[in-house]
């Protein structure tokens, strides 16, 4: 799984007008500030953090899904909606159709 690029409505390899929103461009929306991240991996309470053998995950996550900062994903999907419109308005030109 490449973690560098971000799922939105439309596919990265559809992005011609901009570039496809990225970790590099938008953000980690997984980085929740370093007390959250420790908090995710060690646990909640000392007690944990002296022995990390299974801290206790928010209710929803199971291991393999994770909080994500909303606004940077609502602003990758904002991008994805944008190409869409351009899309729509701006028809691709091949150079073998100029002649």
């Amino acid at each position: 799984m490449d973690g560098s690029v971000l799922r939105t409505s439309l596919p990265t390899s559809q992005y011609r007008y901009r570039p496809a929103p990225t970790l590099d461009n938008v953000g980690n929306i997984f980085d929740m500030g370093w007390k959250e991240n420790c908090n995710q991996v060690l646990g909640s309470t000392w007690r944990e953090w002296l022995l990390p053998i299974q801290p206790l995950l928010p209710d929803g996550f199971d291991g393999s899904r994770f909080p994500v900062k909303e606004h940077l994903l609502d602003l990758a999907e904002s991008r994805a909606q944008a190409e869409i419109a351009m899309h729509a308005r701006k028809p691709l030109v091949r150079p073998e159709t100029l002649s």
